[in-house]
Formats: C-alpha cells, sequence, structure tokens
C-alpha cells in the first residue's frame, strides 16, 4: 500500500528549501514536527480539489472500506453535517427535508440540522431509560416511518452507541430502503469495525453513508476521520461529498493529520490479517487475580467479547465476609431491578415488590475494590509516523507489528463499585 501523502511532505522536507509560505513556523522545530507540516504548495494538491497525492490516498482507503472514502481533518463532526446535507440534497425538494434520528444523536447532529433547516423527528426507541443508549428496533423504526407526516430524507442512528451497543444496522437498512429512505450511521468510534474476521461495518451491513472517527480505534492523529459512501448510492452521493465536506470544513486543514490517515493505511493492510485472526469474537481471554490482594481470586475467568473491544472484569469470589455479604446485596438489588416475575424480596426486615414500592436510590450500596489483574488478551499497536533524518538528507521510517501478538498486561485497580 502506497502513501503518497507522506512520501511527498517527507521529500519536500528533506530538501530543506526556503519556505516562503505558509505556515507562519517555516519549518522551524517548536514542537518537533514543524518540518512535516505544510499547506496547498505545488505537488502536495487539496483536501477538497483532490486529483493527486491526496486523490491517490483517499483512493487506498476506498479499497480498505469497499467504498467510496473522504478524508476529514476535522474529526467525524465534520462528517456529520456533511452528511445532513447529501441527505437534504438527495431529498424532495418540494418541502422541508425531515430527518428520523435516534435520541443519543451527538451534539453535532443539532448544530448541523439548525444549520441545514432541518426538521428532526426523535427516535427514542423502546426503551426510554437513557439519552446514551437508544434500542431502535426494525419494528419501532417501521412504525416512525409509516406514521411520519411526511416521507423522511433520512434516518439517523449511533452505532457504537456511547454505551458500546451495536445497533441490528442490517435490519435497519432493509427497512429504510423499502421505504426509499436512506440509513446515515455516526459510527465515530467503530472504524475498527471492518477489519475483523467478519466486518461489522455500518457499510457491509446496508448503511448508505457513514462516518467513521479514525482517530478514535484505529492508529490515527486526532481529528482523523472518514466519511464513506456506500456503492449503493454512490452514483447519486460521491460527485458531492467533497463540495459537502468543504461547506463544513477549514480551507487550510492539517497535513499532519492527513498524513496520519494516509500512513494508517499501510498500517492497517499490514496490520488486518494478524487482528482478524487474533482477535475475533470467538477468541477469549484469560483473567487472573494475584493471592496478595485482599479480592483474591484463584479460578480464571473466561470472557467472550460482544462489543469487540471492551472488556469486563469480574470478581467471582471474595475472602472477606463482609466484602462478600456486600457484594450479595448488590446482586440482590440487580435482580430485584432487573427480573421480571419474582416474589417479593425481604432485605433488612423491608419487603419490597418487584412492581412496587422498590426504590433504588434508598436502597444504594458502595463496595471498595482492589486487586491487580493479569490479563492476557490481544492489543492493537497504536503506530504514529516517526520518521528520522539521516545524515544524506534522506528519511527513513520503519513498522512493528510486535504489539498486535498476544501479550500478558497487568493492570492495577483500586476503586469503588456502587449499585
Amino acid at each position: 500500500m502506497t502513501t503518497p501523502i507522506c512520501d511527498f511532505v517527507r521529500k519536500y522536507a528533506a530538501q530543506n528549501s526556503l519556505r516562503l509560505h505558509m505556515p507562519g513556523h517555516k519549518g522551524t522545530a517548536f514542537l518537533g514536527f514543524e518540518h512535516m507540516d505544510v499547506t496547498e504548495i505545488d505537488g502536495a494538491d487539496s483536501l477538497y480539489e483532490a486529483d493527486g497525492i491526496i486523490a491517490e490516498s483517499e483512493a487506498n482507503a476506498s479499497a480498505l472500506f469497499g467504498c467510496d472514502t473522504f478524508y476529514s481533518a476535522e474529526g467525524s463532526s465534520q462528517c456529520i453535517r456533511a452528511m445532513l446535507y447529501l441527505a437534504c440534497m438527495s431529498g424532495e425538494k418540494k418541502e422541508k427535508p425531515l430527518v428520523l434520528a435516534a435520541r443519543n444523536a451527538h451534539k453535532t447532529f443539532l448544530s448541523a440540522a439548525a444549520l441545514l433547516d432541518i426538521d428532526i423527528g426523535w427516535l427514542y426507541g423502546e426503551n426510554r431509560g437513557a439519552y446514551l443508549s437508544c434500542d431502535v428496533t426494525t419494528q419501532y423504526l417501521e412504525r416512525a416511518i409509516v406514521t411520519s407526516d411526511r416521507k423522511p430524507a433520512a434516518v439517523y442512528i449511533t452505532s457504537p452507541d456511547y454505551l458500546g451497543n451495536i445497533a441490528d444496522i442490517k435490519s435497519l437498512a432493509e427497512v429504510c430502503h423499502r421505504h426509499g429512505v436512506l440509513l446515515l450511521v455516526d459510527n465515530a468510534h467503530g472504524a475498527y469495525l471492518r477489519f475483523l474476521s467478519q466486518t461489522q461495518h455500518p457499510i457491509d451491513l446496508g448503511a448508505d453513508v457513514c462516518c467513521d472517527s479514525a482517530h478514535k480505534t484505529l492508529p490515527v492523529l486526532t481529528g482523523g476521520a472518514y466519511l464513506h459512501i456506500s456503492p449503493r448510492v454512490s452514483e447519486k452521493l460521491s460527485h458531492m461529498a467533497k463540495n459537502a465536506l468543504a461547506m463544513f470544513g477549514s480551507t487550510s486543514p492539517s497535513y499532519i493529520i492527513m498524513q496520519s490517515l494516509d500512513m494508517a493505511n499501510k498500517y492497517i493492510t499490514g496490520a488486518s490479517t494478524a487482528l482478524t485472526e487474533k482477535y475475533s469474537p470467538s477468541k477469549s481471554g484469560n483473567i487472573s487475580f494475584s493471592k496478595e490482594t485482599k479480592t483474591t481470586s484463584g479460578k480464571a475467568i473466561t470472557l467472550t467479547y460482544k462489543e469487540y473491544l471492551k472488556i469486563f472484569i469480574m470478581l467471582n469470589t471474595l475472602s472477606d465476609e463482609k466484602e462478600k455479604a456486600m457484594l450479595s446485596r448488590i446482586a440482590t438489588l440487580i435482580q430485584i431491578n432487573m427480573t421480571n416475575g419474582m416474589d417479593n424480596i425481604v432485605i433488612d426486615d423491608t419487603e419490597y415488590e418487584k412492581n412496587g414500592d422498590f426504590n433504588i436510590t434508598e436502597a444504594y450500596t458502595m463496595l471498595e475494590v482492589e486487586a491487580d489483574a493479569k490479563i492476557n488478551t490481544w492489543f492493537m499497536g497504536m503506530f504514529v509516523p516517526d520518521y528520522n533524518m539521516n545524515a544524506d538528507g534522506s528519511t527513513s521510517y520503519e513498522y512493528n507489528y510486535s504489539d498486535i501478538a498476544s501479550k500478558e498486561k497487568k493492570i492495577s485497580y483500586k476503586g469503588v463499585l456502587s449499585y
């Protein structure tokens, strides 16, 4: 996989030219990376009119993601605004556009809707308990579209959400497409989903347009992101993508961030095979606790992964009787609050009804936990371009995929669990 942006900037920096152009630091090392920071000089291409090295790099990213992929140096926030603009341009022009959106949408969605004068029909989901997670089922979405006062331009959901839940994109896409509605997905936390042993990326599951924050789960500098357009609608929307991004983006996009996105293509090409082999839903990690801590466990705990980059640590035994009693109380309270069809339960001489007087705020319990955990699992090495200037003026860099291999990590934990 080529790295055209990195190669160009590296060659330019090695020439040690007199920089009669912006940025104002002129390549002087105040922080150390200024020699790699350039602007739209001859040969550097231009992000929103790309036909050179940036276009080549975006083509590399498109090949990796299997769709038309465009760079953002301003995070998924820029891409979210562009997605909504594309939805407006693709819909009916006769009336004000309507977007049905899950209520856990990022605040950028709100500002974009205000800027574009979009009407929002909120989707609260089946469970209205929290705004961080919004369970929009196919039945719920079907009802929302059918009962809407006009045909929506798009449906907008966040997946993975802020609690790690992944929506059933495939089924939701089928509902949207049956009604001729675009499905937009804020996939800011899920760029890595494309590179699992079985892809879970929204575009592969049927989404029409989505954004990824590459910097959140891939080895990319802060601000690096992607706008993806499905082959299903690429002929209709891809030619407008650059204008959509330019409308909300700075005319001085960071070449440091674009180099990071460029180098990530090569890194992913070399790393994805190792990742999919070692880090898949069928794999598991082992966790054990040292005997020196007060919350000890002699047994290893086997984990399975549903949301693949989350690790949940469970304490299955406690040596102290008081701590055992506290943990048992927490488990009982959770049962009362979560389990259907239970009989009334008595705690501390007080009888609680499952659907009656139980109030979790009156049964609040805290448990102090201290443990050293040894974890055998798979960690993705975070690679950031690091160039070495040689004596002859040339530059060199090297790759290190060793961190992808299975390793033992030790985590010291002390905190308070509460319920």
